[in-house]
Formats: C-alpha cells, structure tokens, sequence
C-alpha cells in the first residue's frame, strides 16, 4: 500500500468516526485480539458496526479480505457490517472570469524589461494556458498567484543583425498581483518572465 493510499483511508476513517462518535457511538479505531482486522468498531445501545475502510483503487485486491470479514462480523453477532469507500479529493477547477484579461493589459501597458532584453521592440498580445495557483479574497483585494504562457511579438528595428524582423513567440510567465473587485490590478508582487529558452 502506498501512503498516498494510506493517508487516504486513515483521513476517511478519522472523518468516519467523528461523524459516529457526534451521533454518541463509543468508537474504537483498529481494535485489538479478536476484533483485528477491522479499522473501527462502534458500538452503542447494544448495536455495534463493525467497519472497514478502503480506497477505491483498492477494493478488486482487497474482494477476499472483505467477504471474510463480513462473514466474521455475521459469526460474531454484530449488528453490521459497513464498507466504506474512500475517494481521492476532487480536483477543484478555479477561475477568475476577466483575469487573462486584465493581465493581459496591465502587461501590455508596463511591459516587463525581460522583453527588452531578447528584443528592441516586444508587443503583447496575449496571455493563454493560465492556471491559478492560489487565490485569497479579502477586504483588501483579490490576492491571486498562478502561471501561464504569455503571447509577444518580438520586432527588431535598427539592429544591423535583425534589422526588420519579427518574430511571434510565447515564454512561460508566474504572476503574484492583488486587484479589486473591478478586476483592475492595484498592486503588482511579481509578474516574472522567463526567457532563459529563447535563442536569437
């Protein structure tokens, strides 16, 4: 079992047994002896559950172990047997409707000197790929921090090396900015550039 898979069960368990325990079960995690086997036990008014936890990824293998152990509850006169099954933690999507847009902006009026330094000329147009990282709404703004892919066009004009070309091209950007509830940026934490893949 990896522990992924271990933490899993054991948070499902924990959560298993202050939801009884909240309803005036006296519960007893991993019981010893004769009871082993069994990841809680639960008893009150002369009922007691006897429960097993798995992971979902882990119920195929674990098909025997759980038929033998419902069996036993039944041999031992419990009053149930309970298999609960624990599920990973949806992956939860967030999005700021209006952000790429207002990044996009703020970054096209204040372009970031990483450009100037790959070309004489740079021109956003776009940022796209993005992704929050962590977001903290408060009285004082919208806190936000995440990643994407800023779209430039890179010009050249006067250089004897480049002189007339230009280039669309896109480097992977990481923003930290608060903004209003208008979703205007008031204050800039960071907006780094990374240019370190482009060759001339």
């Amino acid at each position: 079992m990896t522990n992924a898979i271990y933490y899993l069960e054991a948070a499902k368990a924990d959560q298993v047994a202050a939801e009884l325990a909240a309803e005036g079960y006296k519960v007893v995690r991993e019981p010893e002896n004769a009871d082993a086997g069994y990841d809680l036990l639960a008893t009150k008014d002369g009922k007691t559950i006897a429960i097993e936890i798995k992971a979902r990824s882990q119920l195929q293998q674990a098909s025997d172990q759980i038929r033998r152990l419902r069996e036993q509850a039944l041999k031992r006169g419990y009053s149930e047997f309970r298999l609960i099954v624990a599920n990973p933690p949806r992956e939860k999507i967030i999005e700021i409707t209006g952000l790429e847009e207002a990044l996009t902006r703020h970054l096209a009026e204040d372009v970031p000197q990483a450009l100037y330094d790959v070309a004489a000329q740079p021109y956003i147009y776009g940022l796209s790929d993005l992704e929050i990282n962590a977001i903290n709404v408060s009285e004082n703004g919208i806190h936000v921090t995440g990643t994407g892919m800023l779209d430039v066009a890179l010009e050249w004009d006067g250089d004897k090396e480049h002189d007339g070309v230009s280039l669309n091209t896109d480097f992977p950007l990481s923003f930290d900015v608060t903004l209003n509830n208008d979703l205007q940026i008031t204050e800039v934490h960071q907006f780094n550039v990374d240019t370190s893949s482009f060759e001339e």
